[in-house]
């Protein structure tokens, strides 16, 4: 019998059962040591023989986790089903033919390529195609269409995205050319043009977006720096020198002309040369400030000065710097009924200035003989024996000129 323990083996069983009991009298530590050691190898092995992921087995345990795969394999063959039914060639109904045309996922097809106008292609050619084996090769043929569109669309997408780059990058250097060309040209002129002190500003703005620093202009605003400090000292001499006639007024004293002057407009810009550094951490040896007197009045600077302190009554009685329009405008200018006290002698130092800067000829007709030293702002009418208010002219064109400004 096949159950049955042969003489053999009960044999074998009992001399074993003796020698195990012969060990563990003789040596009962070394035996209990064996036994615990194969013990040990039995439950390392029974571990390792079990399957490495359980998440098999707890799916399998677990009956929501069931019906979730099964809802999606579901979803997932109804998918395929769909897509043979359209694909195989049955005849559908146009009913039947658009609910399946919404579920199927074609093979190459993108979800944004399955539009009313694609949809209404395939059924038009679908319908008129006949059995199963034309079906099949329309949606076949259909579907290459569509790779084809989608491959011609990125392509006009790419070529337009690399023109639209092309012309950025033309813009960009154009408009940066454009601005290292007027940016020297303002930063001379300003701020005796209107333009250049509406410009400059934001020509300023520009250069940042486009990450070019200032201090790539650096030799011509240190110049015009230079140039403006001069000019104003000079506007400010000027305006010191000059005696305007208001009757019943005398003529104010340096201490009341220098508080005015310390306290009126001025027109200002500055430049950081380094906008990359963040605001806080900018050092002031980096700023350059351009600032001049400009008056109080209407704001603006005259490079020529015009500047000059007028006593104004109302509302209140005051001090002011204003210039010639200004005070023409407000009524302070008034005609002189005394003798001017002004001297009308030029100094000598003025005289070798202009006389050096003009050429020694006429800056009007170019002649070298009879030449005068002219007031371009007449003497009678205020103007400063200042090396800006002194020209050379001819005597035929300094009595042409008469007392007109110029």
């Amino acid at each position: 019998m096949g159950d049955e323990i042969s003489d053999g083996s009960a044999y074998t069983l009992a001399l074993l059962a003796g020698v195990s009991l012969v060990i563990f009298f003789e040596y009962p530590m070394q035996f209990c040591g064996v036994i615990g050691a194969i013990v040990l190898i039995s439950l390392i092995w029974e571990e390792w023989s079990k399957p490495k992921y359980k998440s098999i087995s707890r799916i399998e345990k677990d009956p929501d986790l069931v019906t979730s795969k099964e809802n999606v394999n579901q979803e997932k063959n109804e998918n395929i089903d769909s897509a043979e039914e359209i694909i195989l060639g049955k005849d559908l109904s146009w009913n039947e033919f658009n609910s399946l045309f919404s579920k199927t996922n074609f093979p190459f097809v993108p979800k944004s390529a399955k539009n009313a106008s694609n949809k209404s292609l395939l059924w038009k050619s679908y319908k008129l195609a006949k059995g199963q084996s034309e079906r099949k090769l329309v949606v076949s043929d259909w579907i290459k269409g569509i790779q084809k569109e989608e491959k011609k669309r990125k392509q006009e997408e790419l070529a337009e995205r690399k023109t639209r780059k092309q012309k950025e990058l033309a813009e960009r250097k154009a408009k940066r050319e454009d601005l290292m060309e007027k940016i020297p040209k303002n930063i001379e002129k300003w701020p005796s043009t209107k333009s250049s002190v509406r410009e400059l500003p934001s020509q300023k703005r520009q250069l940042a977006q486009l990450g070019i620093q200032m201090k790539e202009f650096r030799p011509e605003i240190i110049k015009r720096e230079k140039e403006l400090e001069k000019l104003n000292k000079e506007a400010k001499i000027s305006s010191f020198n000059r005696f305007n006639f208001q009757r019943g007024h005398r003529n104010p004293s340096p201490s009341q002309k220098e508080k005015v002057w310390n306290e009126s407009k001025t027109v200002s810009l500055s430049f950081w040369m380094d906008t990359s550094i963040p605001p806080g951490k900018r050092a002031t040896a980096d700023l350059i400030l351009f600032q001049v007197t400009a008056c109080n009045n209407c704001g603006t600077y005259s490079q020529d000065g015009g500047l000059s302190f007028w006593w104004k009554v109302y509302p209140e009685l005051k001090l002011d710097l204003l210039c010639d329009k200004c005070a023409e405008n407000e009524g302070l200018v008034e005609e002189k009924q005394v003798t001017e006290s002004r001297s009308r002698n030029i100094s000598q130092e003025v005289r070798d200035k202009v006389w050096n800067r003009d050429g020694g000829k006429c800056v009007d007709c170019g002649s070298n003989e009879n030449l005068e030293f002219d007031h371009i702002i007449p003497h009678s009418k205020g103007g400063a024996n200042t090396y800006r208010n002194i020209q050379l002219l001819c005597e035929k064109c300094n009595r042409s000129k008469s007392d007109n400004i110029g």
